[in-house]
């Protein structure tokens, strides 16, 4: 390829042998030019073109494509998996959930379930606030005594679960 590229060069071979329909190669200075076969027929021969030699290319080996002016992008993530084990809390239930038992009151609750527990509260006269519907402190210290005056253990003090709520109904009226 190296001859052809300076028979090329040199101009040694007639005008008309010459690919002047081919575009120019980007950045290279020799123009393509025909190759003979090694065999002779009476007709044209097919024609190969002729790149230059590596010496005169823009860094680049033999036979390698250019590279892109961007690069790659990236492999995308490997896919996530999950592992480990999911523990449903026995007793409670989840916010989502609708409540299946007793519903338990505490400091902060409010509404006619709290209203019920102040009217039964009342009865024992352990309980001698206000009748809002709002389970504050008041409420709070009222159940505590309930329980350690009945012996309600089931139940975090202060707290009106399903033990406190079945001893307190058993023990009153509905208001």
């Amino acid at each position: 390829m190296t001859a052809a590229a300076i028979v090329v060069g040199t101009g040694l071979l007639p005008d008309g042998d010459r690919d002047r329909a081919a575009p120019p190669d980007r950045g290279t200075s020799a123009p393509t030019a025909a190759v003979p076969t090694t065999t002779a027929p009476a007709t044209p021969t097919p024609t190969t073109p002729v790149r230059p030699s590596p010496a005169t290319s823009r860094s680049r080996a033999p036979g390698t494509l250019p590279r892109p002016s961007r690069s790659p992008a990236p492999p995308p993530p490997p896919p996530v998996r999950a592992s480990g084990s999911v523990a449903v809390p026995s007793g409670d239930a989840s916010p989502s959930t609708a409540p299946t038992g007793p519903i338990v009151l505490r400091e902060g609750s409010s509404g006619p379930e709290v209203l019920e527990l102040q009217g039964r509260l009342r009865q024992l006269a352990l309980y001698t606030g206000a009748v809002d519907g709002r389970y504050g402190a008041e409420v709070r210290d009222a159940v505590a005594r309930y329980q350690q005056t009945y012996g309600v253990h089931d139940d975090p003090d202060g707290v009106y679960g399903a033990a406190t709520r079945a001893s307190l109904e058993a023990r009153t009226q509905q208001p």
